[in-house]
């Protein structure tokens, strides 16, 4: 029986060395939007220049100044799930983490045994679904860690390893279980891990090593053994082992793979590109970054949005308008804009879905009402003007908030200050465009 989970509070840290995927997005603001989750603070530090150890011993070190009573270490390009941190709470163990499986074509489990004399760990192949594991090594991808775990370790906690210079999750676990203290794996709780074109999960580790099976026992002729070693592996469910026959093993392969989520390649349609050109060469140069439109076209269907809150007409204003929402709301401060914006919508227009909603208003007449799914800031005289549309897009947005032009420092300094308790994902080094301008991305916390 699970046991209950008395008011313990998450921080939620994120070392964001790479550009985050829109599905990791989602599910992030899926799994902190849960009143079951427990997360109380959100610390994102996206500096690509910092080195990982660096990072996440400023992380732990913030934590510490906080009042949450653990930790949790979530990386950029893991996909988790929203009942996961209460999973992994119900433990109620110092370390332990969730099961994420390695990029590179072998997919193996980052969990293991260490070995000190060859300075690795083993990873205990084929393994047991649905238990609790006490391990000596488990990866960061996705880690729930008691507060007293590292008020009881000697600093640094984290030190990068080798060549690499990565290791430093394996640093972090030896220097725990030397001092005694236990690590723990959930086998029943599987996190995706983004690669170059889809996500990773336990399906690919149990491809890959059903292959090896298969060509183990094509080698000694012993397909009458292949249901068996299945059973013992734990990962078929009876009914669709009972579908395979003994003389067609690789059925199951073609199964398994016909059930991955593939991602592929995901960039605006051509008549979009060909309307942003327009746009930049005869309507103004001030439009969003191309970079960014491409980043909002992967996250559209993510989001699955309903309300749109565009503040600032442009290109914008068009762009969303091209996406099967219910409401959009353009709202521009200046009444030319709204007119010139209008104008070029009208001149593309496209088949897209009917909707119940198709505004265009002036600033001083706009009220917010509701919740909106998206909203962007753009509008002002100044970048500065919009810090004043800061906190009712807050109260209004269920989603996310892209704020263009934090490139400006003022501008990005008071940015960064206002939403500073809620998740900011720095994306300038994925939507900076040839001026150097590029936008964040906000996503509020759950009052």
């Amino acid at each position: 029986m699970a046991k209950e989970v008395s008011h313990p509070s998450v921080y939620l840290a994120i070392p964001a060395h790479t550009d985050i995927h829109p599905l990791v997005l989602e599910a992030i603001m899926l799994m902190v939007a849960n009143k079951d989750s427990y997360i109380d603070h959100v610390h994102v530090d996206s500096d690509k220049y910092k080195r990982i150890d660096v990072k996440r011993n400023e992380m732990a070190e913030r934590f510490l100044q906080s009042d949450c009573t653990h930790i949790l270490w979530c990386d950029s390009d893991t996909v988790t799930m929203t009942g996961a941190v209460k999973q992994l709470l119900e433990h109620d163990v110092p370390v332990i983490g969730a099961i994420v499986y390695k990029k590179g074509g072998n997919y193996t489990p980052t969990f293991g045994y260490w070995v000190p004399e060859k300075f690795i760990y083993s990873t205990p192949i084929p393994f047991k679904y649905n238990e609790r594991l006490e391990v000596d090594i488990v990866g960061f991808g996705f880690t729930l860690i008691m507060r007293e775990v590292f008020e009881n370790l000697k600093r640094p906690w984290f030190k990068c390893l080798g060549a690499t210079m990565g290791k430093e999750d394996i640093y972090f676990c030896v220097q725990a279980r030397n001092a005694g203290m236990e690590i723990y794996v959930d086998t029943g709780l599987h996190l995706g891990h983004i690669s170059d074109h889809y996500v990773i999960t336990n399906l690919d580790y149990e491809r890959q090593t059903l292959w090896n099976v298969v060509e183990k026992f094509k080698e000694q002729g012993r397909f009458g053994d292949f249901q068996k070693a299945l059973h013992e592996m734990m990962y078929v469910e009876p009914e669709e082992l009972m579908a395979l026959s003994q003389d067609d093993p690789l059925r199951r392969l073609a199964y398994i793979d016909a059930r991955r989520r593939i991602t592929g390649p995901n960039e605006p349609p051509l008549f979009i590109k060909k309307a942003y050109i327009d746009y930049i060469g005869n309507v103004s140069g001030r439009a969003i970054s191309w970079e960014l439109a491409e980043y909002l076209h992967k996250l559209m269907p993510e989001l699955r949005a309903k309300r749109v809150l565009d503040m600032g007409t442009g290109f914008t204003s068009y762009f969303f308008r091209q996406y099967p929402v219910e409401e959009i709301w353009s709202v521009d401060h200046d009444p030319f804009w709204l007119e010139v914006t209008q104008k070029f919508v009208n001149k593309h227009k496209t088949d897209a879905p009917n909707r119940t909603i198709d505004e265009y208003v002036l600033l001083d007449d706009f009220k917010f009402e509701g919740k909106y799914d998206i909203i962007t800031i753009d509008t002002g005289p100044t970048e500065m003007d919009r810090v004043k549309l800061f906190g009712p897009a807050k109260k209004h947005c269920s989603g996310v908030i892209i704020v263009d032009d934090t490139n400006d420092v003022e501008f990005g300094m008071a940015t960064k200050e206002f939403f500073k308790n809620d998740l900011i994902f720095d994306l300038s080094e994925t939507v900076k465009d040839g001026i150097g301008r590029f936008a964040w991305m906000i996503v509020p916390k759950s009052e």
